[in-house]
């Protein structure tokens, strides 16, 4: 289902950067609407830029699930807490990054954000999440890194 479809309590800044047409490439730290055929099907942190190639990580607009191995981002930058699913990772091509939707974190602060992934310990500009990694948890993570990861070979 594409995201447009989906009424999401978007804040005004976010409101009016969809409504533009991008300008310039994703830059790690920014946030954008990642689809096929120009729909926006996942938002997705930028992390990296590899020649053509992104590596970004799927922002899930609820943080219900959100386990210490995911990030939790906050209202203020989306106009809803999201959760960042850290294990899910992968390279996009820049045609399926459609829509910018605002910039989350600095390049610095993404470095952090990327190691978080394989260090519990690591501390970033956004806190862990503190939901109990139970079977749902589990269970919704599989499902959110496969759906990206469909998303990402397409």
């Amino acid at each position: 289902m594409p995201l447009e479809s989906i009424d999401l309590p978007f804040n005004d800044a976010v409101k009016a950067e969809l409504a533009r047409v991008p300008d310039g490439s994703p830059r790690a730290g920014e946030l954008w609407g990642a689809g096929a055929d120009g729909q926006v099907q996942a938002i997705v942190l930028v992390t990296a830029e590899l020649n053509g190639f992104y590596l970004a990580i799927p922002v899930v607009p609820a943080t219900g699930w959100a386990t210490e191995q995911e990030l939790v981002m906050p209202e203020s930058i989306l106009g809803m807490e999201a959760t960042i699913v850290l294990a899910a990772e992968s390279g996009l091509h820049e045609s399926l990054l459609t829509r910018r939707f605002t910039t989350a974190a600095t390049a610095a602060e993404i470095v952090d954000v990327r190691a978080a992934a394989h260090d519990p310990d690591r501390q970033t500009v956004f806190p862990r999440g503190s939901g109990e990694d139970d079977e749902d948890a589990v269970e919704w993570r599989r499902i959110t890194v496969a759906r990206f990861r469909d998303l990402a070979f397409s």
